[in-house]
Order: C-alpha cells, then sequence, then structure tokens
C-alpha cells in the first residue's frame, strides 16, 4: 500500500505544475472502410462466407496535448464495428512523452509496441493489412493491437532510433512470489 502511495504521490507532484500550463488538445483520426470482394472456391456447397461481399469499419479518434515544452500526452481511442458484430471500443494508447534532452524522450503508460519496421494505424500500414512482425507479436502481447504497459527511453540517433524498455510481463503472466 506504501508503494502505491508515495508512486501517486510522484506522480501527482510532477503532473501538477504541468496541468496548469496544457493547451487545448488536438482531435485527430481516421476511418477505415474495406469491402470484402472475394469469390471463395474453397467454401462448403452449403455453407456461407461470413465476409465475402460485406463491408467491414474501422476507425481511430486521436487527442494529443502539448503540457509545455518538453511534456506531452497522447490517448487514441480505438473504434470498430467489424462485420455488424456490434461495436466496440479500446484504448490503444494512453501514454506520456518527456523530452529529457534534444533526441532522448522518456515514454510511460500504454503504448504502441515499437519493434517492426510497418506503422501501427491503417493510414500508415503498407498494404491493407498488418504484416508477419506485426500479427506474430500481437499474438504474444497481454494488451489488445500489440500494446506494452511501461517505461521507455527513445534516443533518436539519426540513422536509427534506439528504445529501450521495461515493460509489464508481454504474455500477461504474474509475477511469482
Amino acid at each position: 500500500m506504501e508503494k502505491k502511495l508515495l508512486s501517486l504521490a510522484v506522480a501527482a507532484a510532477v503532473a501538477s505544475p504541468l496541468s496548469v500550463m496544457a493547451d487545448v488538445p488536438e482531435v485527430s483520426g481516421f476511418i477505415d472502410v474495406i469491402y470484402t470482394a472475394t469469390d471463395e472456391a474453397s467454401d462448403p456447397v452449403t455453407g456461407t462466407n461470413p465476409t465475402e461481399g460485406k463491408f467491414t469499419v474501422d476507425g481511430e479518434v486521436d487527442f494529443v496535448g502539448q503540457l509545455n515544452e518538453r511534456a506531452a500526452v497522447r490517448v487514441d481511442v480505438d473504434v470498430m464495428d467489424t462485420l455488424g458484430s456490434g461495436s466496440s471500443a479500446s484504448l490503444e494508447q494512453a501514454r506520456f512523452d518527456w523530452s529529457l534532452t534534444d533526441g532522448i524522450t522518456l515514454i510511460g503508460g500504454l503504448f504502441n509496441n515499437p519493434v517492426g519496421w510497418e506503422g501501427h494505424d491503417a493510414p500508415d500500414l503498407y498494404q491493407t493489412t498488418h504484416g508477419l512482425i506485426w500479427n506474430t507479436l500481437d499474438a504474444q502481447t497481454n494488451e489488445g493491437g500489440n500494446n506494452l504497459i511501461g517505461l521507455a527511453i527513445a534516443a533518436d540517433l539519426e540513422l536509427v532510433s534506439v528504445i529501450v524498455a521495461l515493460t509489464d510481463d508481454i504474455g500477461g503472466v504474474d509475477e511469482e512470489k
């Protein structure tokens, strides 16, 4: 209990002066509409294909706030209605970025997994779906959408970016006592 109270006190002390300086957050997002037009020869003669001739719609709403010159917060909310399964929403990112020096940033919270070369969201994908690396890591991470919870240090070294992170167990395994 003492650790939780200490963590809360430290977070409040750091965030309080920053929240006074916050600007109005920027709001952005996208909608991704895909129509599946296939003729599945492998479908059973008496069966139906649940994706053929149907639309899928996904979207995202992003909120980004610059607290001061060095600190920012970001919240991304994914909204999905895939194949009429009903609408659902999930938290993709809820993180802070704190620029320690030029080129070195501390990231904390729920953030996109930085491993791989393709973008995370539909407008940034190389094709209409994620590639092998993203799908493999998504199946192994406990958080939906190939995301991680923890702290990371990101360094921009001009030719490459290096990220070192301390995260929750990516498989969601509880700590042994």
